[in-house]
């Protein structure tokens, strides 16, 4: 959701100069190249019984089918030429109240600044609306949110756009553009594909059945439920292996798992249960349930948002497994039985099928590719540009965070991961401008570690300390790693830990925090036989001879590079944006991005109409629009948007260059 403004604006910004002419072709109307609706007509929606119409001119209206791409939750949404976004989202939550709508909502948002806030009255019922701005992976938005309940349902009018683009009165015109009508809520059937394949990063769904390899459950689902995977998972929880949603009882299901391979886990499970208890209130026993054959007790929660969470906790194979549901407490007779229902398809692997299981995984290539506005995690090695780090990873399987998602457990960290196979969990850390103090951080974690052994070392020429024991956290033994080095005049520090009782866990943090790295430039891009290489977001082209090259790239960009190249009238460009957050859907992303540029070509640029084609770029699916004096070709592939422009050139320059590109897997 919050990227789409960075991504449409940075299409917006990038176009070849040509003559005007006008594109007898246009297609203004359509949200998609495959639409089959017209988008400035108005949405009558009688599922939740809301009008919405158009905003006013260079406004398009997302019918469900189009926003839920790019919103997950929505029913209805629109887009504007100058970069604007808005949403329609409805849930049924019998139960609910306002001021707990509120709380539950802006729990979403942790990283907001409040600018207005207050209750008003809109479409007739009591609201709530608030006016913040949120920092989000280099870019800062600016959001205008309105909360109201009608019967049972609790309705979202969403609108947003980045901050130096959206001022309240860009912002204004959608909810102005929404009002309720008359009859009976009747809500809908979720009637989105279920989830037939999908990786993380110990897991996978393979014709619609998960499996497991950290705590060995597989689970087809029945009934209403369905898989959340990409931002939907992340959403729900990101520390989750596992999550399904059932819209028909707005019921959530999620399995958290972690490794502690042997020994006694009560000290484990004691410590996540008085978590649980911190979080939300002394619980109250349920009933025992068969989880894989597994006799489970459950405890029920009631929280102060009007939800109720059944939690168990089971141990076994190596593993502590939290199973979890929650749902509106007004729901439970047909929630819980539903959440029974699930549990009759899950069942364990046989140790041969997790073996089996986790060398396909080890197997697989391209899984982990992420970027953030100042770093990258590409085959197998994380980098930090600004601060000029590396952390190379061990073999195993790793789930890696960056940015943002490094920094949700410390505010320094610019990596963090987890293996629970390998019994591990770390971040990597920098305290900018305060390298004359590595000596007292690195006491600050090791200083508590009983048996501590101290190592001096030197990496890439870097004065390094490396320090190991163990401690008691909440009564349960961790072995403890950390790293610590003065680099670029700051500190940068790794800690690793994980349960002493795993027999692995020693050698698995001993890895880890011996694969930081400290080069001394750790260029973002750099130029090698010819070739132009992109180390940040992992592409690469032939870079023509003689062509004065520019990094052009939009400030708006949070995270991306438009590279130009030009020779007299003539242009090349290369443009990635990291698209992960806007839509996991690489199909339809490159259909919105096509229609974005025939959009923008037409109405801005009067282009002539384009011979519209299915092209690939090194081996992948690719939209190529030709027009008399340009040619662009989109793609997406790992969680990012590419784009060439190709325009005042002979078509054996924009084959050459077109052909010439490829993406860097080092």
């Amino acid at each position: 959701m919050s990227r789409a403004a960075a991504l449409l604006l940075a299409l917006l910004s990038l176009a070849p100069a040509c003559k005007d002419r006008e594109d007898p072709g246009a297609t203004g109307t359509k949200v998609t190249a495959e639409s089959d609706y017209d988008a400035t007509q108005p949405i009558e929606d009688e599922a939740f019984r809301f009008r919405l119409v158009s905003p006013g001119p260079g406004w398009k209206l997302l019918r469900k089918q189009d926003m839920r791409r790019m919103l997950p939750d929505a029913v209805a949404g629109a887009t504007s030429a100058g970069g604007i976004f808005g949403g329609v989202i409805v849930e049924k939550l019998p139960g609910m109240t306002l001021d707990k709508a509120v709380t539950l909502v802006s729990a979403n948002v942790p990283q907001a600044v409040a600018e207005q806030e207050g209750e008003i009255t809109f479409a007739g019922l009591p609201a709530h609306r608030a006016v913040f701005t949120a920092e989000i992976e280099g870019s800062s938005f600016r959001y205008l949110r309105i909360l109201f309940l009608r019967d049972d349902y609790l309705y979202q009018v969403l609108t947003w756009g980045i901050t130096s683009k959206a001022p309240l009165s860009a912002l204004e015109p959608f909810p102005a553009a929404f009002s309720l009508t008359e009859g009976e809520i009747r809500g809908e059937v979720d009637d989105r594909p279920p989830v037939r394949v999908a990786d993380g990063a110990t897991w996978q769904i393979r014709d619609g059945k998960f499996q497991s390899v950290v705590s060995g459950l597989a689970l087809e689902p029945s009934g209403t439920w369905r898989y959340l995977v990409g931002q939907e998972l992340v959403q729900v929880n990101a520390e989750a292996e596992l999550a399904l949603t059932d819209s028909a009882n707005s019921a959530y299901f999620a399995v958290i798992s972690e490794r502690y391979e042997s020994g006694d886990p009560a000290g484990m499970v004691a410590t996540i249960r008085s978590g649980l208890a911190t979080n939300m209130g002394t619980p109250e026993e349920e009933k025992t349930r068969s989880v894989g054959g597994k006799a489970v007790p459950f405890l029920r929660y009631h929280t102060d948002t009007s939800l109720e969470f059944l939690v168990g906790v089971m141990t076994g194979d190596g593993a502590v497994t939290q199973v979890l549901t929650w749902y509106p407490a007004a729901t439970r007779e047909t929630s819980v039985p539903a959440f029974e229902a699930l549990l009759t398809g899950m069942t364990v692997l046989s140790a041969a099928e997790r073996d089996a299981l986790r060398e396909q995984l080890l197997a697989r290539k391209g899984v982990v590719k992420q970027a953030a506005p100042t770093s990258a995690f590409l085959g197998e090695q994380f980098r930090d540009f600004q601060h000029e780090v590396t952390w190379t990873q061990p073999r195993g399987l790793y789930d890696v965070h960056l940015g943002e998602a490094a920094r949700a457990n410390s505010p320094n960290a610019v990596l963090s991961l987890q293996a629970p196979l390998e019994a591990v969990y770390a971040h990597l850390e920098v305290l900018e401008n305060d390298g004359a103090r590595v000596g007292f951080f690195h006491d600050s974690i090791a200083g508590s570690f009983e048996d501590r052994r101290d190592e001096q070392d030197i990496v890439d020429g870097v004065n390094v300390t490396r320090s190991f024991g163990h401690q008691s956290q909440g009564g349960v033994d961790f072995r403890y790693g950390t790293v610590s080095a003065a680099h670029g005049g700051h500190t940068v520090i790794m800690t690793a830990w994980g349960p002493a009782t795993s027999p692995t866990v020693a050698d698995s943090i001993d890895r880890v925090v011996r694969g930081v790295g400290f080069p001394a430039r750790l260029p973002e891009t750099t130029v090698k036989s010819g070739r132009f290489i992109d180390h940040h977001y992992g592409i690469g082209v032939e870079e023509p001879a003689g062509w004065a090259r520019s990094d052009a790239t939009p400030k708006e960009i949070g995270q991306g590079r438009f590279t130009q190249w030009k020779k007299g009238r003539g242009e090349l460009g290369l443009l990635t944006v990291v698209s992960q957050g806007f839509s996991d859907e690489p199909e339809w992303m490159a259909s919105f991005a096509e229609q974005t540029m025939r959009d923008l070509m037409a109405n801005r640029i009067q282009l002539g109409k384009p011979e519209s084609s299915a092209g690939t770029l090194d081996g992948y699916p690719s939209r190529r629009l030709v027009y008399p004096e340009a040619q662009l070709e989109i793609t997406v592939r790992d969680s990012s948007l590419t784009m060439l422009i190709m325009a005042n050139v002979d078509t054996d320059v924009a084959d050459r260059f077109r052909q010439s590109l490829r993406w860097q897997h080092d």
